[in-house]
């Protein structure tokens, strides 16, 4: 009766744990697109977003502070740039109308920002960089000098870029700074020897105030994912 009644124990729960195992695989999978869609930040597959921030924070030669916070967002490329700064004047507008009560009212459109001007120097300063081949090179766990990139196996017109921002916060005093921002690309890894397929080069240091005409919803979005945690 005993090993009845556990037989039947079993069976009652053997579908439920199936079930469990599903809804995690399932999950897994779901995060794992979502990492190789964002490029950046995958522990053991490409640069950890922290280690590449130690790094740039190392070459030039900041000390004495701990990363408060990183994120990582994919740069939109030239021609989707104007469509992102129009979503993002819509975002404020929808803030605005709802802290002052009133109704949503579209914000007129103009046929180009005065954003874009930044953003356009950006590309041709960064391209002009790569060119040369003297940015540094960082990855999660060592540096490469950027004369290991060959040009002929990048596409200079699908530019992987991608925008990190961070905060940090200092040891001692414990003060928390303003989110800095980094422009950085990804590079094929042409290291035969690498487990990497590829290499983080971290362009320059951006203006971040410039950079939220096209990512302030995107960056509240992860401030509200942040705080459910």
């Amino acid at each position: 009766m005993i090993l009845q009644d556990t037989g039947s124990f079993i069976a009652s729960f053997l579908p439920v744990s199936v079930l469990i195992w599903l809804l995690w695989y399932t999950q897994k999978q779901k995060n794992e697109k979502k990492n190789r869609r964002l490029g950046l930040g995958r522990k053991g597959k490409k640069d950890h977003l922290w280690h590449i921030v130690k790094e740039w924070m190392r070459i030039n030669g900041i000390s004495g502070l701990e990363i408060e916070k990183v994120r990582a967002f994919e740069r939109p490329k030239p021609h989707e740039l104007h469509k992102f700064m129009e979503k993002t004047a819509n975002f404020k507008a929808r803030l605005l109308a709802k802290e002052q009560g009133v109704k949503y009212r579209r914000p007129e459109i103009p046929d180009r920002y005065p954003q874009e001007d930044y953003f356009e120097a950006l590309e041709e300063e960064t391209k002009l960089l790569n060119n040369h081949l003297f940015s540094p090179c960082v990855n999660s766990y060592k540096s490469h000098r950027a004369d290991a990139i060959q040009k002929k196996d990048y596409d200079l017109q699908n530019r992987k870029r991608y925008l990190i921002v961070f905060k940090t916060r200092n040891s001692k005093t414990g003060e928390i700074s303003k989110w800095i921002s980094l422009d950085a690309e990804l590079f094929p890894n042409t290291d035969p020897d690498s487990k990497y397929k590829d290499k983080v080069v971290i362009n320059k240091e951006t203006d971040y105030e410039q950079e939220l005409a096209w990512m302030l919803p995107l960056q509240m979005e992860k401030d509200r994912a942040s705080k459910k945690r």
